[in-house]
């Protein structure tokens, strides 16, 4: 018996029969089986033989019906029997046979027929595939690819045969009477082995037939063919069709039958079939023969040589070549011989074209001996293509008596190839045609006759183009690019007449006494364009191109000197260029012409014209441009031009570029004069002493701005003449090199008014006046960027030494804006601004390290904000953050270390809000002060640690002064501290807290809030005042309206009932608070406290605070919102989980089985058919990937809202039970992250970041009758952290989770198409418990563990629609039995929020698998109502591989 192995039908089959109740109509099929025939597995006897009933043949799969007999393999292994025929598939009804694959290995092995795949009926046979290795075909039978019976098509069938011996090969094949199809593509290659029959690479062979053998292949290396080689046949004289695009390809083998590109027994047309012969052994080579005399033969092709290589060795053509032979005479058209390499046969027959390839490598030949003669209609028939590489030689050889007849007598014609121009002439003797020829297009090596060189050349009027050759040595009187001449070319009047693109170079020890041309033509109205001549030794004469009817495009490179130099010459010589650099020249002309326009010369430096310079010869001339780089360049006289730039890189100061030396004036239009380059200051562009005639000069001094620089442009005058123009030139952006002007430095200058941006330089040494970041002045430009100076940065350090001032930015501009530059200060200056600017000065920085007198962060008539101030352990005499007319915001002061002789401000200006000075270990001379407003000063703040001030210190001054606030640790004020100086001034606070010392100032005012804060301060009675004051006017300080603010670290011991701190001494007397007085405080952020506020009794110059009440807090309950909100937030992972992840698994599973099975159809190819099966293998496993995204919020006794995303990745697995059930697993990873704000009745909102990281394993059960089992299991790490605005508290925080889920539900069929799910879920989650230390506050927080108990009972109606889609809705009814988050702070138990409670949700989604693809999508999104609010949703990606 045969070893069959039968794949597994397809899942996606089974699961679209359940779905539907069987309503799907399933198509029938046959197996796809791997069979062997060998000693040991004997055929298996499934296909019956009409010729002998007895002895049935074989095949691997056999389809009846409208089966298919596809995927299928055989293979037959040193097996005798000579009677049997093998089959890979055959479909024995309608079906297809496709993609099969027999083998035939074995030199013992001995048989008859062999088919790739049949379809005997009505049915497709495709890309089947037959191997033969080794062995014996017996009798006279097939070896067919792809066989079709009465109405299919054979196509993409392959038969390759390595060696043994067979009789006729068809790659696709018909032998049925009446048949009507079509045999396309289909191949046949051989690289040995002896073949007794025909071979094809298609054909139909039966009588009656009709369609169309097209595109089949024959592909010959080795072997020995005893009869005919056909690429396409309709081999019955009453078929009819077309045979058309067949190829036969020979590089090895010996033939002793004819070799046909098409065949037609009698009628069908033979168009585009094609030989190509590149070695072998042959007799008569047809393109295209038909047997009749009625057939259309056109556009056959014969190829002598692949146009790679030579002809194989020992290759031979015994007989004649056709291009077409038989057929209908009188339609012969375009057949072609392709003579691509020298080869040699009897005699070439029936070509309308004989065309020959000249490449690098190869020199065709073509030589005959035919004695009766090689005919040709016309040698017009014979065309070159390429460039041979001799002047002249021979083409066609019949060296008989016959010789070489050309029908229309003309003996000599002058044909235009791709390249070159060649002369054909039938030599003296007839039995040559022999070749001449001049290059025209792309020649790299100049050729030369007599006294003139050229690079190509054209005698008979063709365009000469693409030629570029140098000369290095030997002398010439004229030298050309591209030179054309005469008349008379048979080539496309677009590609007559000019010369074009060209190039020449004149080097070494060449030497031209004439003219060197880059192109050259005498055409009428040739043009010469695009030529380029580089002359780097010494000529005579330059013209770029010369034309009879223009001159434009031209490039001249004079590097050597030489005579007249011409950019373009013609009638019309426009755009033609002129580069000249270190020369002499006699003249220098860009276009000389009736017109001449838009031509340019270019002086590089060093340039001597000891005659006329000019742009065009036409006074009318436009748009002629002269460029001058460099110095030293000089010209008698310049005339033409209406263009002047001049690139000024590079020099030194006091540099001439062009100097006119004649007697006369230059006429030069200051509207067009242009200059470019950073050039050292100031320097000469132009210079005449006879005078220069500015035209449009309206006296003032001009500037172009490019994006980094601008240039001014002026004149100088001798008297009332002017004789010279003069150029500066500023870089504005990007300098990182100082320029020195006088005592000056600068990075980013403009005079105009450009903004000075993103400069950055560093000074190291030298005495400077005044430095600049960037610096901004002046008016005059049109740029859109203006006015302002930005970002630039300036350093000094080493010995560098600044008399003046270091300004990061500096404009004078009206309005003009100085931001974002910065000053560091490293080696000892006078002043430093940040930014100064009219308009603004904002988001400035300085950086001070070293002794410094007045800073300044950012200075301005209007606006000064957001600027910052650094200063370390250095001397200073005053800082201030931001120096403003209108307004100054935002600004900061720091100073550590830092002594400064006189006042510290953080913003002044009509309204200073906002403004910040910190100083630690700081002293002062004079005042400090948060905000100096002349109008308003709110909410500035003043931080002294371990300071001393001899001044007064000032939250803020103004006439309206609200919010400021004063920090004092261990530091003494000689002054009075003031929080706002304008009366009536609301919410100003003084904060003091303990410290190693106490504070002491001399007093106090304008303060409505006290805020005293005594950190982790003994509470024995040891403690020290936190604030003495000492010198109080008046004697006693009244605190009886003030309000009163006391703070503890939590870290610290918890307060107690009795506890005492004293407050306040007021070294000038006592102080007075009122009877009964109490204040509220806070231990950290979760215990609050009750003091009881009086005067010491034995001490009434002192002011104590005793506890008289503690407890937790309602705040205490705001860390503990983030366990709550952590729990949900997981929770949100389980629930994608089963709303999406577990339908992505299915699908993902699904998908996988449902393309192996659609794709698995009869379009399918061989190929892909592994990949499919293992996609169908219930073994695979199957990627998906999901996100989802949310908002929602919690009611946990107050609330959280959060807002995040997570991510799902599974391999999943689907195979099937007994009884029809079907097993899914998946193993997945999970993967959140988000946000949350959490609020308390009493104010409280706390806010952090959410995320966790975690493994899993999902599992589904699920019957034939619809009931369903689920359940998942995951554990991982969750991420939390939390900060508590308002206040400087926080942690963070990670522990472990993990959790399962388990559900069961059954699915009701409903109309078509539609199903009802019902179903119940049990969830639990849980989180470890943690221990954390809130940052900032101090309190130490012990969060127990948090378990998640949730139960969902829920509906889901989903419906599919006429495409891949379904769409589904479902509401559910979820309540939560645990969700308690507990903690306890201090050994107290903290409030606990909990999610216990029920919540709603309603659904709705669409998911979707596009046909024949391996991506399937799912959409959904749900509402929450209850104790959960909000949105959830998700996309769900799943990939088949």
């Amino acid at each position: 018996m045969s070893n069959k192995k039968f794949s597994r039908p397809s899942l996606a089959l089974f699961t679209a029969i359940a779905l539907s109740g069987g309503a799907f109509f399933v198509p029938s099929f046959a197996f796809a089986a791997d069979v062997t025939i060998d000693s040991t597995h004997p055929p298996q006897r499934n296909v019956p033989n009409p010729d002998a009933p007895s002895t049935p043949n074989s095949a691997a799969s056999v389809g009846t019906g409208s089966e298919d007999a596809s995927g299928n393999s055989l293979t037959v292994d040193r097996y005798q029997e000579d009677t049997l025929s093998v089959f890979g598939g055959v479909a024995r009804g309608i079906g297809n046979a496709d993609g099969n694959t027999v083998r035939i290995k074995g030199a013992t092995t001995e048989i008859a027929s062999i088919y790739g795949g049949a379809a005997w009926g009505t049915g497709h046979a495709r890309e089947n595939r037959v191997h033969f290795d080794a062995g014996t075909m017996s009798f006279a039978e097939w070896l067919v690819g792809g066989y079709v019976g009465r109405s299919g098509e054979a196509e993409e069938n392959t038969v390759e045969l390595n060696g043994g011996k067979t009789e006729s090969l068809y790659g696709g094949f018909s032998n049925s009477t009446n048949a009507v199809g079509r045999i396309h593509r289909n191949h046949v290659v051989i690289r040995g082995g002896t073949i007794a029959g025909k071979v094809y690479g298609g054909a139909f062979g039966g009588a009656h037939a009709t369609g169309d053998v097209t595109h089949n292949t024959v592909t010959i290396t080795g072997g020995t063919l005893k009869k005919a080689v056909c690429g396409g046949s309709l081999e019955k004289a009453d078929s009819t069709g077309n045979v058309a695009h067949n190829e036969v390809t020979v590089a090895g083998g010996v033939f002793r039958g004819d070799v046909y590109g098409g065949y037609t027994r009698r009628g069908g047309a033979l168009t585009g079939n094609i030989v190509t012969i590149t070695g072998g052994e042959l007799n008569n080579v047809y393109a295209a023969y038909s047997a009749g005399n009625v057939s259309e033969i056109k556009g056959n092709v014969v190829n002598l040589g692949d146009g790679k290589n030579e002809m194989k060795a020992g290759y031979r053509i015994a007989k004649y070549i056709f291009g077409a032979s038989g057929g209908n005479r009188a339609s012969y058209a375009d057949n072609t011989l392709n003579v691509k390499a020298s080869a040699r046969a009897k005699n070439v027959v029936n070509f309308d074209k004989v065309n020959f390839y000249f490449t690098d490598t190869l020199q065709p030949r073509l030589t005959l001996r035919d004695s009766t003669g090689t005919k040709f209609k016309s040698l017009k028939d014979i065309a070159i293509y390429g460039s041979p590489s001799t002047p002249a030689g021979t083409l066609i050889e019949n060296d008989t008596s016959g010789g070489v007849v050309v029908r229309d007598g003309m003996n000599t014609v002058v044909r235009t190839g791709d390249t070159a121009e060649v002369t054909l002439e039938k030599d003296a003797t007839g039995r040559k045609i022999l070749y001449s020829r001049l290059i025209f297009k792309g020649a790299t090596t100049a050729e030369s006759e007599g006294t003139h060189i050229w690079g190509g050349r054209s005698a008979i009027g063709n365009t000469t183009t693409g030629n570029d050759v140098a000369l290095t040595s030997g002398s010439y009187v004229n030298a050309f690019g591209g030179w054309t001449t005469g008349a008379g070319s048979d080539a496309a009047a677009d590609k007559l007449g000019d010369s074009i693109a060209n190039k020449i170079a004149v080097t070494g020890t060449a030497n031209v006494t004439g003219t060197v041309y880059g192109g050259y033509t005498d055409a009428a109205s040739g043009k010469a364009r695009g030529n380029t001549v580089t002359i780097e030794s010494a000529v005579h004469d330059v013209v770029g191109g010369e034309g009879a009817g223009e001159a434009s495009g031209n490039t001249v490179n004079i590097r050597a000197n030489a005579a007249a130099v011409t950019g373009g010459r013609g009638a019309a010589a426009n755009g033609n260029i002129v580069n000249l650099g270190n020369v002499t020249v006699a003249s220098v002309t860009g276009g000389e012409g009736a017109t001449t326009n838009n031509n340019e010369v270019h002086l590089n430096g060093n340039v001597r014209v000891t005659d006329a310079l000019k742009g065009g010869s036409q006074a009318s001339g436009m748009g002629n441009t002269l460029s001058v780089k460099g110095k030293g360049n000089k010209a008698e006289a310049i005339t033409g031009f209406q263009k002047l730039k001049f690139d000024a890189a590079g020099l030194a100061k006091d540099d001439t570029m062009l100097e006119v030396t004649g007697m006369g004036e230059t006429a030069v239009d200051w509207a067009s004069l242009t200059a470019t380059g950073t050039a050292a200051k100031p320097l000469t562009l132009l210079k005449n002493e006879q005078g220069i005639n500015l035209a449009h000069y309206t006296g003032a001094a001009k500037s172009e701005t490019s994006d980094e620089a601008e240039m001014n442009i002026d004149v100088r005058k001798t008297g009332a003449r002017i004789t010279a123009i003069t150029y500066e030139g500023y870089r504005f952006k990007g300098a990182t090199q100082a320029t020195r002007e006088g005592r000056d430095a600068y990075g980013g200058r403009s005079k105009v008014g450009n903004s000075t941006r993103e400069n950055e330089i560093a000074l190291s040494s030298g005495t400077h006046a005044n430095v600049y970041g960037g610096w901004t002045s002046g008016v005059g430009t049109t740029a859109l960027d203006k006015g302002a100076s930005y970002e630039n940065k300036v350093k000094i350090s080493g010995t560098a030494t600044v008399t003046g001032t270091v300004y990061g930015g500096y404009t004078d501009a009206a309005g003009g804006k100085a931001r974002g530059n910065t000053v560091t200060i490293e080696s000892a200056v006078h002043d430093v601004v940040g930014g100064e600017g009219a308009g603004e000065a904002s988001g400035n920085i300085v950086n001070i390290r070293a002794n410094a007198t007045a800073v300044t962060g950012g200075r301005s008539t209007g606006a000064a904000s957001n600027n910052r101030v650094t200063l370390g352990n250095i001397t200073a005499v005053r800082v201030v953050g931001g120096d403003g007319g209108t307004t100054a915001e935002g600004n900061t002061v720091s100073l550590d270390g830092t002594t400064v002789t006189n006042d510290v401000i953080g913003g002044k200006g009509a309204a200073a809000n906002g403004n910040a000075v910190s100083l630690s270990n700081t002293h002062v001379n004079g005042a400090v002060m948060g905000g100096h407003g002349t109008v308003q000063s709110d909410g500035n703040t003043v931080s002294l640690q371990n300071t001393a001030v001899n001044g007064a210190v000032t939250g803020g001054e103004g006439t309206a002064t609200s919010g400021n606030i004063i920090h004092l640790r261990n530091t003494v004020v000689n002054g009075i501290v003031t929080g706002g100086t304008a009366s009536g001034g609301v919410d100003n606070t003084l904060a003091v807290y303990y410290s190693a010392g106490t504070s002491s100032i001399h007093d106090f005012k304008g303060i409505e809030n006290l805020r005293l804060d005594v950190e982790d301060a003994p509470t024995d009675g040891t403690a020290h005042p936190l604030l003495k004051l000492t010198n109080v006017s008046g004697g006693s300080k009244n605190l009886t309206n003030m309000t009163l603010d006391f703070r503890r670290s939590g870290a610290a011991r918890k307060l107690q009932a009795g506890d005492s701190f004293t407050l306040l001494e007021n070294a000038s007397g006592k102080i007075t608070v009122g009877e009964g007085v109490t204040m509220k405080g806070t231990d950290g952020i979760a215990h609050d406290c009750l003091f009881a506020i009086a005067p010491d009794k034995a001490h009434p110059e002192r002011l104590r605070a005793t506890v008289t009440k503690t407890g937790v807090g309602e705040t205490a309950k705001s860390p503990v919102e983030t366990r709550a909100g952590l729990a949900n937030f997981v929770n949100q992972s389980a629930d994608y989980l089963v709303e999406s992840g577990f339908t992505a698994a299915e699908m993902s599973a699904e998908s996988g089985a449902e393309n192996a099975s659609a794709d698995d159809t009869a379009e399918s190819s061989s190929k892909d058919t592994q990949r499919r099966t293992a996609a169908a293998d219930s073994a695979s496993y199957h990627l998906w990937a999901g996100a989802g995204a949310n908002a929602m919020r919690v009611e946990s006794g107050s609330y959280v809202d959060s807002k995040g995303w997570n991510l799902g990745v599974g391999w999943a697995r689907e195979d099937a039970a007994k009884g029809g059930t079907k097993r899914l697993f998946s193993p997945f990873v999970e993967y959140g992250r988000g946000t949350y704000d959490s609020y308390l009745d009493n104010g409280a909102h706390g806010s952090g970041k959410l995320s966790y990281f975690g493994l899993g394993v999902l599992g589904k059960l699920t019957q034939q009758d619809g009931l369903w089992l689920e359940a998942s299991a995951r554990a991982g790490r969750a991420k939390s952290d939390y900060s508590l605005h308002g206040e400087n508290a926080g942690y963070d925080g990670s522990n472990t989770y993990y959790g399962i889920h388990l559900g069961v539900g059954k699915t009701f069929a409903l109309q078509k198409g539609a199903s009802l799910d019902a179903y119940v879920r049990y969830f639990w989650s849980h989180q470890d418990g943690m221990s954390v230390k809130l940052r900032g506050s101090g309190d130490a927080y012990d969060f127990a563990d948090v378990d998640s108990h949730r139960l969902r009972l829920g509906l889901r109606y989903s419906r599919k629609d006429r495409s891949t889609g379904e769409c589904y809705a479902g509401l559910a009814w979820e309540h939560e039995l645990g969700g308690e988050a507990s903690a306890s702070v201090g050994g107290d138990a903290a409030p606990s929020p909990s999610l216990k409670g029920s919540s709603c949700m309603l659904e709705i989604g669409y998911r979707f698998l596009p046909q024949n693809s391996r991506i399937s999508y799912d959409f959904h999104i749900d509402g929450w109502q209850g104790k959960r609010k909000g949105l959830s949703g998700g996309a769900a990606i799943q990939w088949t591989f």
